[in-house]
């Protein structure tokens, strides 16, 4: 679950104190997501365990960020609370793809679409 630094699509235009403050806000969210879809208890105060160290990491850059900045967090993440839960995100956008450069809903493609095709093209 941990939020890779590798290929990286990281804003260029952020500082790096912005850009670690938004790492850390997706981690605390995705924990937080994992943690409220879970049913097995046990399995829940893990999550609840890790979503507790990335909020003490998020909160720990918020006081870098203000420190050598002067920002505060809403400055860079204007939401006071988390977006829907990743569960809803994927389940309302499981079947989006691409086509060409727009997103489609895949069940309304054309049957000679790339997304439906066996074979792969190179070019």
């Amino acid at each position: 679950m941990h939020v890779s630094q590798y290929e990286s699509l990281k804003d260029p235009t952020c500082t790096w104190l912005e850009n670690w403050l938004m790492h850390e806000y997706t981690e605390c969210y995705l924990y937080y997501s994992m943690m409220q879809d879970e049913t097995d208890a046990a399995i829940e105060r893990i999550w609840q365990e890790h979503f507790e160290m990335e909020v003490s990491h998020l909160k720990r850059v918020a006081e870098l960020l203000k420190q050598y900045e002067s920002k505060e967090v809403s400055a860079v993440i204007p939401v006071p609370e988390f977006p829907d839960l990743l569960k809803k995100i994927i389940e309302e956008e499981v079947y989006i793809t691409s086509d060409g450069e727009k997103y489609k809903d895949a069940h309304k493609l054309p049957k000679d679409a790339d997304f439906l095709s066996t074979t792969t093209r190179l070019i």
